[in-house]
């Protein structure tokens, strides 16, 4: 009886938190693409969440973000090059660079290190 309360607790819990990923995760996805988020009350109270692609046409964030509506208004968004900061988990740099996550203002892209690079940097960091 306690493992199947305990079992059924962490699916609730698992569920609210994936929920809150997605959302989160699907409004910085639909802003990425470039269209407008909308948090809005239906007149029942419940909330609702879009992605506005158009005055005509909008989907779900959920949706949206699974890929199960609007999938014509994906647009592909190009790397970062070198310097350039990576604003969104969506966002990547360009072939032979990677995240150099040191700078303090954010991410940016750098070439790609060796890692005894890497350490060295690692040690002037904190000298």
């Amino acid at each position: 009886m306690f493992l199947i309360l305990l079992s059924l607790n962490f699916t609730v819990f698992a569920q609210e938190n994936f929920d809150e990923g997605y959302l989160w995760h699907g409004k910085e996805y639909c802003e990425h693409q470039g269209y407008e988020y909308k948090l809005g009350l239906y007149e029942n109270g419940s909330q609702y969440k879009i992605c506005i692609f158009n005055e005509n046409e909008n989907c779900s964030i959920k949706d949206f973000y699974n890929n199960d509506c609007g999938t014509e208004f994906i647009r592909v968004i190009g790397c970062r090059r070198e310097g350039e900061q990576i604003v969104t988990s969506f966002e990547i740099c360009c072939e032979g660079l990677e995240p150099d996550y040191s700078w303090i203002g954010g991410v940016t892209c750098m070439k790609e290190r060796s890692s005894f690079q890497k350490f060295l940097d690692w040690i002037s960091f904190w000298n």
